[in-house]
């Protein structure tokens, strides 16, 4: 538990990264249009990473299969290495792209700051790598302090540039700057594993994680356009002023992705152990219980930005940004089922090669819908697209565990469970909601949807699981 802990807390730290850099964004950059056109390069970028991200998931799969440290310190270097040729492709592709990216987004920043856009893909992709690293190597308290103290000189830059004037160059070569020093603090612990390096050896993916590797780059890759194919067809079929604020609206809730990403990966090795022992019912037993704390952890929060969609905007964003409220509240219904990674979940279990059945099908539907729904609704259409393709199609990995595990849905997901942490949420959020829209939150007071968001969570977990919240409390003792 306590390396679940501190695994969450480094990639907590990364999506309040990710949060800073778009509120910053927002709130600095005065001119719509350019704040879009910035929005629309750091969404090729974060496609750039989450394929990347395909090398740290497939290191998650092999490191339990080697028992020394020479063995280990081999698979870390590479896997690095090859996060580090990937990261010159992307780089390298988007720099021969730029002008097809430039028409098709109507963005003429691509050609003008190529150079600057080429250089932090080749450090943001590379950088991925550390957090699984530090993770298998047992250096997470390292990765935390450094990465808080990053997150920290990350505040302080927009605050700089919240009260100078700037050019676009200088806030990208603040970007660039953050991410190679970055990249020079994580390399310290790892560069002491070279003293055993082999150059002859140890540099290329060996044929079996190979083999692996390029499944999980395909599943990723088709996971990833799924995710963010509503914004690519809004750049595509909109302005940047428009997509700017479809990308407020439509951002991921910090906390999501986090909470159960770094709860799945700690138990990964886990689940990969019994299931090669053949140990179907401890592997169900872990699953549920991974997926019960992941609901009482995340639905709480789904259901509070629900009803107060618009207040978060305007606090986060700005009173100008107040439209894209109606687009996340919707948006937020997507991620009622992200309490479960299906997806990921199937490799986890052997069944790599079927999920991008998944994401494809998903995907489909996602253009499908697009198509039809923007050219009428906008914004809103390109949101209730999403949607739809998120649930319609998430029978498909549903039947997949089922078959591959001999099971169904009750054995690993706490049905129950998750409707009556729904239930207990907007129980607790509604007279939550009606305080607060009759006695204080006013445009003006926007800033009280912190401590009230907090208040009300810590009511929730209370009420839902006073013994998982206590065990909580004392695992930070």
């Amino acid at each position: 538990m306590k390396t679940q802990l501190k695994y969450s807390a480094s990639n907590f730290i990364r999506l309040l990264e990710t949060l800073v850099l778009n509120i910053g964004l927002a709130r600095v950059i005065l001119d719509v249009s350019e704040f879009g056109k910035l929005q629309q390069f750091f969404v090729i970028l974060t496609f750039a990473v989450t394929v990347a991200s395909s090398f740290p998931t497939s290191l998650n799969y092999y490191i339990s299969k080697y028992t020394t440290l020479l063995e280990k310190n081999a698979l870390y270097k590479r896997f690095f290495f090859s996060m580090m040729f990937f990261s010159v492709l992307a780089a390298f592709l988007f720099f021969v792209l730029k002008d097809k990216l430039a028409l098709w987004f109507e963005n003429d920043f691509f050609p003008i700051y190529i150079v600057y856009f080429v250089f932090i893909i080749l450090f943001k992709i590379t950088n991925t790598f550390f957090s699984n690293f530090f993770l298998f190597s047992n250096k997470l308290n390292y990765l935390n302090v450094t990465s808080f103290l990053f997150l920290i000189s990350y505040l302080g830059g927009f605050f700089y540039f919240g009260t100078h004037e700037f050019t676009i160059t200088e806030i990208l070569q603040f970007f660039l700057i953050y991410e190679i020093v970055k990249f020079v603090v994580f390399s310290i612990p790892f560069a002491k594993s070279f003293k055993t390096f082999n150059f002859k050896t140890d540099v290329n993916l060996k044929n079996e994680e190979l083999k692996f590797v390029l499944p999980t780059i395909f599943l990723v890759l088709a996971g990833i356009l799924n995710m963010q194919i509503d914004k690519y067809m809004i750049s595509g079929l909109e302005t940047p002023e428009v997509f700017a604020f479809y990308q407020v609206g439509a951002f991921n809730i910090p906390f999501i992705a986090v909470i159960t990403t770094s709860l799945f990966t700690v138990v990964t090795p886990q689940i990969t152990e019994l299931l090669r022992a053949n140990n179907i019912a401890e592997t169900l037993k872990i699953t549920k219980a991974t997926t019960k704390q992941t609901s009482v952890l995340l639905l709480p929060i789904i259901v509070f930005c629900f009803l107060f969609s618009a207040e978060i905007i305007i606090f986060l964003f700005g009173s100008r940004f107040e439209a894209s409220g109606s687009i996340f509240k919707i948006y937020t219904l997507r991620f009622l089922i992200s309490v479960f990674p299906f997806s990921i979940f199937m490799g986890i279990i052997g069944l790599k090669n079927l999920a991008p059945i998944h994401v494809i099908a998903s995907a489909v539907v996602n253009v499908f819908c697009n198509l039809i729904l923007i050219p009428i609704y906008g914004n809103i259409g390109a949101v209730i697209a999403t949607l739809i393709a998120s649930y319609t199609t998430v029978i498909i990995p549903i039947l997949f565990i089922n078959r591959r595990l001999s099971t169904n849905l009750l054995s690993y997901f706490p049905v129950v469970q998750f409707f009556k942490v729904i239930v207990v949420s907007a129980l607790v959020a509604i007279p939550f909601y009606y305080i607060a829209k009759n006695l204080f939150i006013t445009d003006e007071k926007k800033y009280y949807i912190v401590p009230l968001s907090i208040f009300y969570y810590l009511i929730t977990l209370l009420i839902l699981e006073r013994k998982f919240f206590k065990n909580l409390l004392n695992k930070f003792k």
